[in-house]
C-alpha cells in the first residue's frame, strides 16, 4: 500500500510538471509563522509576479518539523497558511489548503527542512487589446453617470452606472466621502434589483499592477457581502492598467480617475444587460 501511495504521488507530480503548474517552497523560522529572510524575499518576488500575470493558486501544503517542543503542529501549520492568505489577499479564493503539520507526504524534491509551505500555482497573461489614446472623460460630465439607483432597461445593453469609487496611489482603501457615497449607491442598486449579478473590476493608474487592482475589486466585493448581498451574485477581477478612463495620463487628476473600481451588471436572461464600463 505504501508503494502504491508513493507511485500515485509521483505520477501526480509528473503530471503537474507538464501541466504548466509551478511550485515554490517557503521556509519559516523554527516553530513560528515568520518567514526566513530568503523566503520573505521570495514572497515579495511572488507579489511582483502577481502584478504582471494572472496567478491562479491551486494548493497550499503547510508542514512543521517533528519536535518535542512543538505541542500543536497542525495548529502551527494552519497559522502559516493563514499568514499567506492574508499577505496575498486570497480570502474567498478556491484553494486546496492542507495543514499537514508533522505528517509527511511523498515529494519529488529534497527540501531544506519541513518548516515550510509548498505553494502550487499557474500563471497566464491577461489577453487584452493594446492601450489606445482616448478623449478625456470626467465623472461629473459623463452622460451615463448617475448617483441614484438606475432605472433598468431590458431592451438592450445600456451603460447606466459609473460609480465614483476611487483610491489613492498604491492604496486599496477609498479616498473620499464621494467614493463612499457611490459605494452605498452600488449596494442600494443590488439590493433594489435582486435579479442582477455584478462583476466588480479593479483598475490602477500609471503601470501594470494586477495584484493591487484585484485587491481594490476585492475591497468592494467584501463590502457588498458584509452588507447583505449574496456572494453567489458577485465576482471580482483585477484589470491592472488595461482599461483606463484616460490614456495617456497627463496629470495627477487623470491618474486619480484611473485608480478606481467599476461594475459590469448581468442577469441570467440578459448576460450583457448593464455595464458600468467607461
Amino acid at each position: 500500500m505504501k508503494n502504491l501511495f508513493l507511485f500515485t504521488c509521483l505520477w501526480v507530480f509528473s503530471f503537474v510538471s507538464h501541466a504548466g503548474i509551478e511550485m515554490k517552497s517557503f521556509y519559516f523560522k523554527s516553530m513560528t509563522s515568520e518567514l526566513q529572510v530568503s523566503s520573505a524575499q521570495q514572497l515579495n518576488e511572488l507579489k511582483e509576479l502577481m502584478n504582471m500575470f494572472n496567478i491562479q493558486f491551486i494548493e497550499f501544503n503547510a508542514f512543521t518539523e517533528s519536535s518535542q517542543f512543538n505541542k500543536a503542529p497542525q495548529q502551527l501549520a494552519e497559522k502559516r497558511i493563514q499568514y499567506f492568505i492574508a499577505t496575498l489577499a486570497l480570502e474567498n479564493e478556491e484553494i486546496a489548503l492542507n495543514a499537514y503539520g508533522n505528517r509527511r507526504i511523498a515529494i519529488d524534491f529534497s527540501p531544506q527542512n519541513w518548516e515550510r509551505m509548498d505553494i502550487y500555482f499557474s500563471k497566464t497573461e491577461k489577453q487584452l487589446p493594446p492601450l489606445v489614446e482616448q478623449p478625456k472623460k470626467h465623472w461629473e460630465t459623463d452622460p451615463y453617470y448617475t448617483n441614484t439607483p438606475p432605472e433598468l432597461s431590458y431592451q438592450e445593453p445600456t451603460r447606466v452606472f459609473n460609480p465614483v469609487i476611487q483610491f489613492g496611489g498604491g492604496k486599496t482603501k477609498l479616498t473620499a466621502t464621494e467614493s463612499n457615497n457611490d459605494l452605498q449607491v452600488l449596494l442600494d442598486t443590488l439590493i433594489a434589483h435582486p435579479e442582477l449579478n455584478a462583476n466588480i473590476r479593479g483598475h490602477v493608474c500609471c503601470e501594470h499592477n494586477n495584484r493591487v487592482s484585484k485587491k481594490r475589486a476585492k475591497f468592494v466585493y467584501k463590502y457588498l457581502i458584509e452588507n447583505g448581498v449574496n456572494a453567489n451574485r458577485l465576482t471580482f477581477e483585477g484589470m491592472s492598467f488595461h482599461d483606463p478612463v484616460v490614456f495617456p495620463e497627463r496629470n495627477s487628476y487623470e491618474r486619480s480617475l484611473n485608480r478606481r473600481v467599476d461594475v459590469v451588471f448581468s442577469t441570467p436572461d440578459a448576460p450583457l444587460l448593464t455595464t458600468a464600463q467607461n
